[in-house]
C-alpha cells in the first residue's frame, strides 16, 4: 500500500472525493491564522477569563471568530488535574508546585 493511500483512505483521489473537499473545505476548515487566533485571544484579550477556554464560535465550533467555550465537569475535576500534573512531572522530571484547588490558572 502507498504512503499516499495510507494518508488519504482508498480512492481519496477520485472526482466525488475531490469534489466533496472542494465544496466542503471552505465551511468546515479554516487558514492557520484562523486556527490561531482563539489561542492568540485568551493570551492577549482583556474580558479573556483566568482558567478559560477558547474556542472557534461559528458553525459547530469549526470557524473564527473565537469565542469563551464551555469546559466539561471531568476536566474541571481537581482529582483527575493532580493526577495528570503528577504523570506530566514524572515524565519529563520536572516538578511545578501544585496551586491552590481555589487559585485561577
Amino acid at each position: 500500500m502507498s504512503p499516499r493511500t495510507r494518508a488519504n483512505g482508498p480512492g481519496a483521489d477520485r472526482g466525488w472525493s475531490r469534489l466533496n473537499v472542494r465544496l466542503l473545505q471552505p465551511w468546515m476548515s479554516q487558514d492557520a491564522a484562523g486556527g490561531a487566533l482563539p489561542t492568540l485571544y485568551e493570551a492577549t484579550a482583556p474580558g479573556a477569563a483566568a482558567g478559560g477556554y477558547c474556542g472557534p464560535g461559528r458553525l459547530f465550533e469549526m470557524k473564527v471568530p473565537p469565542k469563551p467555550a464551555a469546559i466539561g465537569k471531568l476536566a474541571r475535576g481537581a482529582a483527575l488535574a493532580a493526577r495528570l500534573r503528577d504523570v506530566c512531572n514524572a515524565r519529563v522530571g520536572v516538578q511545578w508546585p501544585q496551586r491552590d484547588s481555589g487559585a485561577a490558572a
